[in-house]
């Protein structure tokens, strides 16, 4: 029984790491204006559709809402 409270504590843990660190690969990228992040074919239309910098903007409110949900979901859930 107790091992599978340690695994299921451990899935939720990173689970919560994930989004953090999502979060702040986001935020990082938008910063730091990551010529790979932005140049990627796949958010190409993005940065065609709203500029480089708006782009920027939105990754890092991206971001920020992943990291924002990372630590809600560590203290609150």
């Amino acid at each position: 029984m107790n091992k599978l409270i340690g695994r299921l504590f451990l899935e939720f843990q990173l689970e919560q790491l994930f989004f953090l660190g999502v979060g702040f690969l986001c935020m990082m990228a938008s910063i730091l204006d990551w010529d790979w992040w932005f140049e990627n074919r796949k958010i190409g239309y993005l940065v065609k559709a709203i500029g480089r910098r708006g782009a920027g903007i939105f990754y890092f409110l991206l971001g920020l809402g992943f990291a924002g949900y990372g630590v809600y979901s560590i203290y609150f859930l």
